[in-house]
């Protein structure tokens, strides 16, 4: 009897040193996926700003773009009156 009481006794101790590293690796885990949150958040920040100043930079271009069709139609206008004096598909 003594050696079975002494078997369960190892058993019930490796199953404490089980439960203790599975509650140490449980910890790290939580650890982890802490950090991954936190580098997710952070990314998706990155990413929200790269976002904004991608619109910025497309809605200057596209003013640009404006500006210049504006510009090239008035440099049209007047490119004819200061060659000849007459105005574009008048003989």
């Amino acid at each position: 009897m003594n050696a079975e009481i002494q078997e369960k006794v190892s058993t019930i101790e490796a199953v404490k040193i089980n439960n203790i590293e599975l509650a140490e690796r449980l910890v790290e885990l939580e650890k982890e996926a802490a950090n991954l949150k936190a580098e997710n958040l952070a990314k998706t920040s990155i990413v929200e700003e790269w976002q904004r100043e991608n619109a910025k930079i497309h809605d200057e271009l596209r003013a640009a773009d404006r500006r210049v069709g504006e510009l090239e139609a008035k440099l049209q206008m007047q490119v004819p009156k200061a060659v000849g004096g007459s105005e574009p598909g008048v003989s």
